[in-house]
């Protein structure tokens, strides 16, 4: 099979430590199955907490530890966040306004009723699933990229710590200018000692929308998709010694209802299936109702060695909100899916150009609503939103 293409996906994390887990009990939501294996979190080895590190690495707060960090670490992490903090004030003022004013109005319904988000081939953005969706319990993200370790700040030594906010820094003005991670050279560039998987993005874009995170835990999967704990990252057993999946519980700024983000470190591919049968029991057993989020996916759903994941989504999904990148237009059973269809298709870039869909472009010619941000590759955004007839309720709305 030919290697993935990981376009929307980016290894951006430090050196390893671990941090003590918030001890306090939380209430248990429906990720996947029931029946969890115990409990496990990090062996205490640093001096800040969860949010401590989430905040240093959003560029919202340096660490309150004393003589920890040498005065070059701070004047490195002071330039990185003066830089990322003019970003972000662009991103919300900009496109993240005008996503929130847009699900608003045309996902109300979507929102209101959905429990869980699932995002495959979207690595660890949490931004984009939280801002079109933030009302969600549960967020299900899905990547080929390890999920890696905590970071050790403390422990850097003072080139190893610029470094590693500079390429934060490079790697985040893609995602927050056009919606998307680039690999161009990302493999070069984002590789050594200070990277070594998701986790300090998630817990980055946590803290830009100001969650709290209350318990980190990693986990392996066994055959039946439940969830094995680990004490530590020590102990996973996955490639190269990571864990198959990170839980991350958070609440929103002001609230005490629990949510979970759930990382997932799988080949979506159908022979990557066959080789995990858990991710796809995991996968098949998360509560509903579910909304399927999708973009820059580099058209492997159109392919046949990807049916899988495809059949997975139209099967578990109530809703699906994505780009032409994600699953082909043809595959949309209309007496069982209502569309609705977004901007404007102008057909895929160069690159993907073999997968222009001639069925989707008519129907885009018959209609299509605007949109006024960019989304996905092309500078002629495009969005398809499918809703299951009938639409169902939650159980829990008022």
């Amino acid at each position: 099979m030919p290697p993935l293409l990981a376009v929307v996906c980016i290894l951006c994390c430090f050196p390893i430590a671990s941090f003590a887990a918030d001890p306090a009990a939380s209430k248990a939501l429906p990720v996947g199955p029931a029946d969890r294996q115990k409990p496990g979190t990090d062996a205490a080895a640093g001096p800040a907490s969860y949010d401590a590190v989430a905040q240093c690495l959003a560029g919202l707060r340096f660490p309150d530890t004393g003589g920890y960090y040498s005065p070059a670490k701070k004047a490195a992490w002071k330039q990185y966040a003066a830089a990322a903090g003019r970003r972000w004030k662009a991103f919300k003022k900009n496109k993240a306004a005008a996503i929130s004013t847009w699900s608003s109005r045309e996902l109300a319904h979507t929102r209101s009723s959905s429990r869980t988000v699932l995002y495959p081939f979207g690595g660890p953005d949490f931004l984009y699933a939280h801002t079109f969706f933030p009302d969600a319990d549960v967020y299900v993200l899905l990547g080929l990229e390890p999920t890696g370790r905590l970071p050790d700040f403390a422990g850097m030594g003072d080139a190893e710590f610029s470094s590693c906010f500079q390429l934060l820094d490079e790697a985040l003005k893609d995602i927050l200018q056009i919606s998307f991670f680039k690999t161009d050279d990302m493999s070069e560039e984002l590789s050594g000692e200070c990277i070594t998987g998701t986790l300090p993005v998630m817990m980055l874009f946590l803290a830009r929308s100001g969650s709290h995170i209350t318990s980190l835990r990693f986990f392996d999967l066994d055959k039946n998709g439940l969830q094995v704990y680990r004490r530590s990252s020590a102990e996973c057993r996955g490639k190269k010694g990571y864990c198959r999946g990170i839980e991350i519980e958070f609440t929103r700024p002001g609230g005490s209802v629990t949510k979970r983000l759930v990382y997932l470190s799988a080949d979506l591919s159908d022979s990557g299936f066959s080789q995990c049968p858990g991710c796809k029991a995991f996968l098949e057993k998360l509560a509903g109702p579910v909304v399927s989020f999708a973009k820059s996916a580099s058209y492997l759903m159109h392919k046949s060695y990807f049916s899988g994941i495809r059949d997975l989504l139209l099967a578990k999904s109530t809703y699906i909100l994505q780009d032409d990148s994600a699953i082909p237009y043809r595959c949309f059973n209309t007496t069982i899916w209502d569309i609705t269809l977004y901007g404007t298709y102008a057909g895929p870039i160069e690159m993907f150009k073999e997968h222009f869909e001639d069925d989707l472009a008519a129907a885009y010619r018959r209609k299509g609503e605007k949109i006024n941000f960019r989304f996905g590759y092309a500078t002629s955004s495009n969005l398809l939103l499918a809703r299951k007839i009938p639409y169902p309720q939650r159980d829990d709305i008022k």
